[in-house]
């Protein structure tokens, strides 16, 4: 996900726009094509991005690929 991500703020804009895409993130239920295997139990790929961007960035996903937020800490001590 981390590649994706790091793609797409490079300047990928069809991949930033598959990310971010609002319909994707919260699909209809009528909509169950958008989610693997048809089920609603998993998750669409703009949804597994949003999730990585709230555990990791603290911010949505359009945040992240559209650099509108800073790079989150890597933890290292300096």
């Amino acid at each position: 996900m981390k590649e994706l991500i790091d793609e797409a703020r490079g300047g990928n804009s069809k991949l930033r726009n598959l990310l971010s895409n609002y319909y994707i993130r919260h699909p209809n239920k009528v909509d169950e094509w958008l989610h693997a295997r048809g089920n609603r139990q998993y998750c669409t790929i703009a949804q597994a991005a949003n999730a990585y961007c709230w555990r990791f960035w603290g911010t949505h996903v359009t945040d992240v690929v559209y650099n509108r937020c800073d790079e989150p800490e890597t933890g290292e001590v300096t």
